[in-house]
């Protein structure tokens, strides 16, 4: 705080004004001033109105300080924290509020039960787009909004958004991969290898972070350390958006050869191809040795 008290106003008025009598030829002595001076009262007066001042300047800089820390930043992890506030009910609509002073957004009533958004990413696109990705969940995966939510999810955003910002909120199924591969394995887990597998590549798909990348190397780590894999060859391995049809998408691995190493997922979640006949358990060849 920036206020001074009156007496240390008052003593630099009064060191003020000895010095500049000084500087004119008029020896003033403050020590030798009755309590009537008029001197010692003009300046008291003066440092009674300096110190008020003060004070309501430190109370106006404590406002505008609590604005400033209260204010949207709009920054990302800003706007992931405020989709994990989004409430959504199918028979009451939950509509945000602004603070009318600091423009904070709330709800008046806070209802966790309402908050459907467990997963969200945040980045900036070009042409001032920022892109919101973000899934509901069920069980422990994640699952995309349905068409009333997502809707909802949008007005949200645009209600507490800057203006001329475009932001693109997103939900889809999730990300297929495609993985044909050959596994060399130990004969004696030949009852169990084929689930054992299957169910390693599903773990390592559901722990990638929300909007993260499938490495291949971490796939092949995944599969490898199941017990009994001795070796793995990948044959063909490609992710495809849910919305494209089967065939398309991105190659990471094409007839034996290593293409790129990680894929980003438009979903921002990945399982297996669901597509019939080219599942995990119809593409995985599995041979003893």
């Amino acid at each position: 705080n920036m206020a001074r008290s009156i007496a240390e106003i008052q003593t630099q008025l009064t060191a003020s004004l000895v010095s500049n009598a000084s500087a004119v030829g008029w020896t003033l002595t403050p020590t030798e001033w009755s309590i009537y001076d008029y001197k010692k009262l003009m300046i008291y007066v003066i440092a009674v109105a300096m110190a008020t001042l003060e004070q309501l300047w430190d109370a106006f800089k404590a406002v505008i300080e609590a604005l400033i820390i209260s204010a949207p930043p709009q920054t990302a992890p800003w706007w992931k924290a405020q989709m994990f506030k989004f409430q959504y009910s199918a028979t009451v609509p939950q509509e945000i509020q602004l603070n009318t002073t600091t423009l904070v957004p709330y709800y008046p009533t806070v209802n966790t039960t309402l908050q459907i958004i467990k997963y969200c990413s945040v980045t900036a696109g070009g042409l001032g787009v920022v892109n919101i990705k973000c899934a509901a969940q069920s069980g422990s995966l994640p699952l995309p909004l349905d068409a009333l939510q997502l809707s909802a999810a949008q007005s949200y955003v645009n209600t507490i958004g800057i203006s001329g910002i475009y932001y693109a909120v997103q939900s889809d199924d999730s990300d297929k991969i495609w993985i044909k591969a050959t596994i060399y394995y130990k004969g004696v887990y030949s009852t169990v290898i084929s689930n054992n597998v299957i169910s390693a590549i599903t773990t390592y798909l559901a722990n990638i972070p929300f909007d993260g990348v499938v490495q291949l190397d971490d796939l092949l780590s995944a599969i490898r350390n199941v017990a009994g894999v001795n070796r793995i060859i990948f044959n063909d391995v490609k992710i495809r958006p849910n919305a494209s049809a089967f065939g398309a998408g991105t190659g990471m691995v094409a007839s034996n050869t290593w293409i790129t190493d990680s894929v980003s997922s438009r979903a921002g979640y990945v399982e297996g191809e669901t597509t019939s006949g080219e599942t995990l358990a119809d593409t995985l060849t599995f041979i003893a040795e």
